[in-house]
């Protein structure tokens, strides 16, 4: 999808500069005086501030959502291994909830990196919740025979309802950030950009080329953008690398 916007968006400028030196071609005498084309940079230094900002905008709301998405995913990693570390001083008796607590933690690193490049993720996959309540079902029934073994269970109860929370908020979190309107607002922007760039323009190769160079930069800035609001797909996925070091402490 990221690839099929970026090219898209890319024809677009193309088409919109193209337009441009053809319609250079086809206007009057009258319309393209010095002080038309005076006018015109006036309104294309407008369009290039606002669409900059537009742009500038949209990198920003992506790099945050996938800078939370990132952090979210280091705390529920390590509220994994703070759980297992409670259970594993409860006692034997928290064998069980330990062991279905790892296997969550693998069913959740394979729902959100399945291993191949084109598999999707499911950060929402039931039965990974299913687990997680599971867990927490498993603490509550145990039956504390000591002041200690009390607390420990509290706190055990106590973060798994936050690795519940945490789970859904990266839920949440899986969903776009960046607008299509604005993303298509910003490309409108640009359009019209390069179509005023073509009304100044002659028509030869090394213009045609220069504009399908340009066209591509921005067609590939978007793709960036919407690669970098999917921090869970895509070319741009989020490193496995906390959930890979919690299941390694999980197994010791």
């Amino acid at each position: 999808m990221p690839a099929v916007v970026g090219l898209a968006a890319a024809a677009c400028v193309f088409a919109g500069a193209v337009g441009g030196l053809y319609l250079h071609r086809l206007l009057p005498p009258e319309h393209v005086t010095k002080e038309t084309q005076e006018v015109i940079r006036l309104c294309t230094g407008s369009l290039s501030v606002l669409a900059a900002l537009v742009l500038g905008l949209l990198i920003t709301t992506a790099r945050t959502s996938s800078d939370t998405t990132t952090r979210e995913v280091q705390n529920f990693a390590a509220e994994l291994v703070i759980l297992d570390g409670v259970l594993r001083d409860y006692g034997p008796e928290a064998d069980a909830a330990r062991a279905r607590l790892r296997a969550f933690a693998q069913q959740f690193k394979r729902d959100i990196w399945p291993g191949t490049q084109h598999a999707p993720a499911h950060p929402s996959a039931p039965a990974a919740g299913a687990m997680l309540e599971e867990v927490r079902r498993m603490i509550r029934s145990l039956v504390p025979q000591a002041i200690r073994a009390q607390q420990l269970q509290l706190q055990a109860t106590q973060s798994a309802a936050q690795l519940l929370r945490q789970r859904q908020v990266l839920i949440e979190q899986d969903a776009p950030t960046v607008q299509p309107l604005i993303l298509g607002w910003a490309v409108i922007l640009v359009t019209l950009i390069f179509a005023s760039f073509g009304l100044n323009m002659p028509i030869n190769r090394v213009v045609l080329m220069a504009f399908l160079l340009s066209a591509l930069a921005i067609g590939s800035a978007v793709f960036i953008i919407m690669e970098i609001d999917s921090p869970f797909s895509g070319l741009l996925v989020m490193s496995d690398r906390p959930m890979a070091s919690a299941l390694a402490e999980l197994n010791r």
